[in-house]
């Protein structure tokens, strides 16, 4: 796997490029792959996106629990959530909006379903 320039020689770093690994799916125009720990945030005028990957069964789980806590968090705020299986442990989750929220508590949504997971860093 190749370092992105933007990626520094830190501990962190050095994670991250362990962690990855080569799967195919929407994130494959990225110079590299996030699997685990990682979420991928689009945000338009009015559509809101987060995809998050997994590749097991356990960060699979976790991520399908975040949700729905969020989800019990913000009950006003219902998203459009969107299963991909790449093969038999890799896929991810898109929750998605469509702003007929108010794009702060969509941001919010977010925020803390990131927070729940531990993810420190969104692309």
């Amino acid at each position: 796997m190749k370092k992105t320039k933007k990626m520094k020689k830190t501990k962190e770093a050095k994670e991250v490029v362990k962690e990855t690994k080569e799967v195919k799916g929407p994130f494959s125009k990225y110079k590299r792959q996030c699997v685990d720990k990682c979420a991928i945030v689009r945000m338009e005028e009015s559509y809101s996106r987060v995809a998050l990957e997994y590749g097991s069964d356990e960060y699979k789980q976790k991520v399908i629990n975040a949700i729905e806590q969020v989800k019990k968090e913000f009950p006003d705020t219902t998203p459009y959530v969107v299963e991909k299986k790449f093969d038999d442990k890799n896929g991810d989750f898109s929750v998605e909006f469509e702003h007929e929220y108010e794009n702060r508590d969509v941001g919010e949504f977010i925020e803390r379903l990131v927070e729940i997971l531990g993810i420190g860093k969104c692309e």
